[in-house]
């Protein structure tokens, strides 16, 4: 096969909070006489690449490292291998996944969890990734694509779907047992709902929305708690789990603080971490005599290893493993990583479709849950607030369904992570179980009430913002710094 001199490749620019893609022809890699050039043709949108892009991780910058492009999903077809290669041919499809390479020698990478060696390479972080069209990767490293399973597929599938099946095999669960996913319909989530239905594990997704309930049913769910619909999402999931999950597979960061509380009376249950929330942001309080009487634990898991993969793979030659990525142009590549970093929803674009000039998206991954927090900046803005134009204040008093407005303002235009939302409409508006009701539940925001009457009080959302209630309206907002009773 003839090899070009350069290669598409989106090359990250201005690293940190605003950076953005630039579309540029580069140089092709030279290999080794151990390593494989790939060809991409898709790579896939993730967001472990919009952290590295943002540096919000406690990882060294891509920088530091010499990484100039993201990416840890890819998939196309073998250009060239190095003269010891023993086990890959030219014009075989091949895939490139999240781990570059690793020592071999320790004890992690001879039992099979090579993840977690401690001289690991991990692609588009510390090496450059599959945002580039040639990629040179270690004979070892590269996945064979199985017959049936598209380049869109088997992109994708390298992170999101191999690290929850790495996840779902280390928490131990066995068929039969309850596994909940908050954020399940997301885009690493949903693809849990699956491996744990392939595995014979019943799967409790954990989200909101009619299209998401859908899905979920649709992929084997066998049951859906809206948590904007009810008051108590925990309480009906240990209705449905008979005392609590055996396991909750948590991709969803910002429902760390309440994963543990979804194993409820469960012996043994155990909690795997999944998503990595941006440093700073998101613990779990776990009591040590809890987990002991109850004999629970907290588990971390990283990435997926190269049998896991395989294994990914093979559940999705099997159609056991649904995804439905759209695609998008080459020209399109900055567009795309910042709607998915900003949380929009990407449609289809059938305008380019040949070498690399596409890329893999899961949708169900941009709708995740990162936005349903409150920000930490402090609502430096309130309590004049602007939001379409519309001016918020505190004078005259707001009802409850005002105080839903401009929140859902404050959601859209401070959070890190963006989510479309819609307040949900609380007729009459005027006690603290209505605001609560339509805030606390719809959000998973934490509040306490004063020792004072429903009727003249004060609330604290989140650990971050006051409001004063008094006569069924919300009579003075101010930031946690600023509340004048401190």
């Amino acid at each position: 096969m003839e090899i070009p001199t350069e290669g598409w490749a989106g090359v990250v620019k201005n690293e940190g909070p605003d950076f953005f893609v630039s579309v540029e022809k580069v140089p092709i890699p030279s290999i080794g006489p151990f390593e494989v050039l790939i060809k991409l043709n898709v790579t896939g949108l993730c967001l472990t690449d919009v952290h590295f892009m943002m540096n919000d991780w406690e990882f060294p910058k891509m920088s530091e490292m010499g990484v100039s492009s993201a990416g840890h999903e890819g998939a196309g077809v073998v250009m060239k291998i190095g003269e010891s290669v023993k086990n890959f041919k030219v014009g075989q499809r091949a895939a490139y996944g999240p781990i570059h390479s690793t020592c071999g020698l320790c004890d992690s990478c001879k039992s099979g969890k090579e993840t977690y060696c401690q001289q690991a390479v991990f692609t588009g972080g510390t090496v450059d990734g599959t945002y580039k069209q040639y990629c040179a990767v270690p004979e070892s490293f590269v996945h064979l694509i199985p017959e049936g399973v598209s380049d869109n597929v088997a992109g994708p599938a390298m992170c999101s779907a191999a690290t929850m099946c790495s996840s779902l095999k280390e928490s131990g669960l066995k068929a039969g047992d309850w596994a909940v996913f908050p954020g399940g319909g997301g885009g690493t989530g949903i693809q849990g709902v699956q491996l744990a239905c392939a595995m014979g594990i019943r799967p409790v997704v954990v989200d909101t929305g009619e299209d998401r309930q859908t899905l979920a049913f649709s992929l084997g769910a066998e049951a859906f708690v809206d948590f904007r619909k009810e008051l108590d999402p925990v309480k009906r999931v240990l209705e449905i789990t008979d005392g609590g999950a055996h396991g909750v597979f948590v991709s969803a960061v910002q429902s760390y603080p309440v994963s543990l509380d979804y194993l409820g009376s469960r012996r043994g249950g155990v909690v795997m971490c999944v998503g990595l929330p941006p440093k700073g942001r998101y613990h779990i309080d776990a009591a040590p005599t809890r987990l002991c009487l109850r004999n629970q634990s907290i588990k971390g898991t990283l990435s997926s290893g190269r049998v896991d993969i395989a294994e990914t793979l093979e559940f999705a030659r099997r159609a056991k493993l649904q995804l439905e990525p759209t695609v998008v142009g080459r020209s399109k590549f900055n567009e795309a990583v910042q709607k998915l970093k900003n949380g929009q929803v990407v449609g289809h674009d059938d305008h380019e479709s040949f070498s690399f000039e596409r890329l893999s998206m899961d949708l169900r991954t941009i709708c995740s849950r990162y936005a349903l927090c409150i920000s930490e900046q402090k609502f430096e803005q309130l309590p004049n607030y602007v939001h379409n134009d519309v001016v918020y204040n505190s004078k005259p008093p707001m009802t409850a369904n005002e105080f839903g407005q401009m929140l859902d303002g404050l959601i859209r235009d401070l959070v890190d992570f963006r989510l479309d939302v819609e307040m949900l409409v609380v007729e009459p508006a005027g006690t603290l179980s209505d605001l609560n009701g339509m805030v606390s539940a719809r959000f998973r925001l934490s509040y306490e009430t004063s020792s004072e009457t429903s009727a003249e009080g004060r609330v604290v959302f989140y650990e971050h913002v006051f409001f004063y209630f008094k006569e069924g309206k919300i009579a003075q907002i101010w930031p946690l710094i600023a509340w004048p009773g401190k």
